[in-house]
């Protein structure tokens, strides 16, 4: 097994916000999002030797740890967004989407909006939405006024 412990860290603007990540290793790139409350959630597992050979990329989602506090209420729909603008920026153009209860939610949601950037999801207790996630495209009736 290839030994690739070197740890790349720092942050990147997406839009209105400024998101703090980690990564490490090469090979397929799984991104691991991590459920509200406790932004270092995924922690340990991005630090297991076992994941030697991926690439890994750890982020703390706006709101949370090092990254910038969102001026309002952020959907599923914006941290899916953000996400997925970290990836691209970081030269992922293809990732597994690890997330654990609301990161479940927001991996499920970046899947129905950006399809092409998301080669599978690994959810944890994905956390139930009154409205689940939805196309950002969809607007529902009772929201049409």
């Amino acid at each position: 097994m290839t030994t690739t412990r070197e740890i790349t860290a720092g942050h990147i603007d997406v839009g209105d916000a400024r998101l703090r990540y980690w990564e490490r290793g090469r090979g397929e790139t799984v991104l691991l999002v991590h459920a509200g409350v406790f932004g270092d959630w995924f922690a340990p597992v991005f630090a297991e030797p076992a994941l030697d050979d991926v690439h890994l990329v750890r982020v703390h989602r706006s709101g949370y740890g090092d990254s910038s506090v969102p001026e309002g209420h952020r959907t599923l729909a914006d941290h899916a967004r953000q996400c997925a603008q970290l990836l691209r920026t970081l030269g992922v153009d293809r990732a597994y989407w690890v997330g654990h209860s609301s990161g479940g939610s927001i991996s499920m949601q970046a899947a129905l909006d950006v399809p092409e950037l998301v080669a599978g999801l690994i959810l944890l207790e994905p956390a139930p939405s009154p409205a689940g996630p939805r196309p950002s495209s969809c607007v529902s009736r009772s929201s049409v006024r």
